[in-house]
């Protein structure tokens, strides 16, 4: 008698605290078309994870130096910056989810292209054409797409569930691809992610997608881009300079401390799993707090985390700092992808959606041009990281 009692009292405890914990840090009453969207971005990025930290190791590999990588990314951010406003032309006339689907089978020729570059070395360029076709349909689509469905109360919620759950299932991404790339190469590795891409793209039309086609400016972009009543939303955005040695220089630098691609695989896994509470408990911040103050915050310990980096030479180090790192970035992200959100439903959600896209890959483009032309004097990690730290700064200008 004793021990039933024992087991309801248990059982009652842990389901309080279960529900304790989704209202709290979970968004609920989601609209069906944003579960869809949860649904094909987990698949997808699930898909991506398996590749997406050995791509610049790849082209490493290949025989590339550091300069010609950071070439590649650069050609792919700056021809997103000039065509972006022409994805914003594409979501304005096929629809939002359209766009996300065909802009899959874009991303699967992208990867096949970069399998084939060790054959046709005109493949190199070809792969960074296809990135940037692939991201001005995609990314625009998507963040309309979740501005558009979302709650504006619950903001912090929804997008901090979302990246949780990504995490949650990508978790081990990393860590598979670094297996399948120890034990098959990257030939199996890129025909896997594949078929995962093609999966993403089912839930997308559980239901059918009511939407009426509008116009959208292309030059009238650039000038909203451009004008003084937004430069602090621009520079601020423009902090994101600092992603393009976090996606190309950070993952050769582990590669090059470690020499494995499952400890690649592993640093990347553990800080996923550090995150993923962290970025519920953001997410409900960004809710109830005041969200610069969580970016000016989190902006200060990401720049001092990128100077730490450089002193990271272990396993536990560097999966410590990355760690960390990742939880400054979600405290940058979450609250500003809110805040731009909740700026699309005052200002039209795509004009907003593409004013961020378009400052984002400005500051990416101007730090790897500026990169390409330091790496012709110095490859000094310290220098490197140090131009990540400052332009970290940025983000506080929010």
């Amino acid at each position: 008698m004793f021990s039933r009692l024992k087991n309801i009292f248990l059982f009652k405890k842990i389901t309080g605290f279960k529900n304790r914990f989704q209202n709290r840090y979970l968004a609920k009453n989601i609209k069906r078309e944003i579960l869809e969207l949860y649904i094909s971005t987990i698949i997808r990025n699930f898909a991506i994870s398996l590749i997406s930290i050995f791509e610049p190791v790849y082209l490493y590999t290949l025989g590339y130096p550091l300069q010609w990588i950071i070439f590649y990314y650069a050609m792919i951010f700056t021809g997103f910056f000039f065509l972006a406003p022409i994805g914003g032309k594409l979501s304005a006339r096929f629809g939002f989810e359209h766009c996300m689907l065909y802009s899959i089978p874009v991303l699967i020729l992208y990867y096949l292209t970069l399998y084939f570059i060790p054959s046709f070395s005109l493949c190199f360029f070809s792969a960074a054409f296809l990135a940037v076709l692939y991201k001005i349909i995609f990314w625009p689509a998507y963040h309309t797409d979740f501005a558009h469905y979302g709650n504006n109360l619950r903001r912090g919620k929804e997008i901090g569930t979302l990246n949780s759950l990504i995490r949650l299932f990508v978790v081990a991404g990393p860590i598979i691809g670094g297996i399948v790339l120890t034990v098959f190469g990257f030939k199996i590795l890129f025909i896997i992610v594949c078929l995962a891409l093609s999966i993403s793209i089912i839930p997308l039309f559980t239901t059918l997608e009511t939407f009426k086609p509008v116009q959208f400016g292309y030059f009238e972009a650039f000038r909203r881009l451009f004008n003084p009543r937004f430069r602090r939303a621009r520079l601020a955005f423009m902090g994101s300079a600092e992603e393009i040695i976090d996606v190309t220089c950070w993952p050769i630098f582990i590669f090059v401390v470690l020499t494995s691609y499952t400890d690649l695989g592993f640093i990347t896994s553990g800080a996923t799993i550090v995150s993923f509470l962290s970025i519920l408990i953001i997410g409900k911040w960004t809710d109830k707090k005041n969200k610069r103050k969580i970016i000016k915050i989190s902006a200060i310990t990401l720049s001092l985390l990128w100077l730490a980096r450089f002193f990271a030479r272990t396993s536990w180090r560097l999966l410590l700092v990355n760690s960390l790192s990742g939880i400054s970035k979600d405290g940058i992200g979450i609250p500003m992808t809110a805040i731009i959100y909740d700026a699309g439903c005052k200002r039209g959600n795509l004009k907003c959606v593409i004013f961020r896209e378009m400052s984002l890959n400005l500051g990416r483009s101007l730090m790897a041009w500026s990169l390409v032309g330091i790496l012709f004097f110095t490859n000094s990690w310290l220098v490197i990281f140090t131009l990540a730290s400052l332009a970290s700064l940025l983000y506080m200008a929010i």
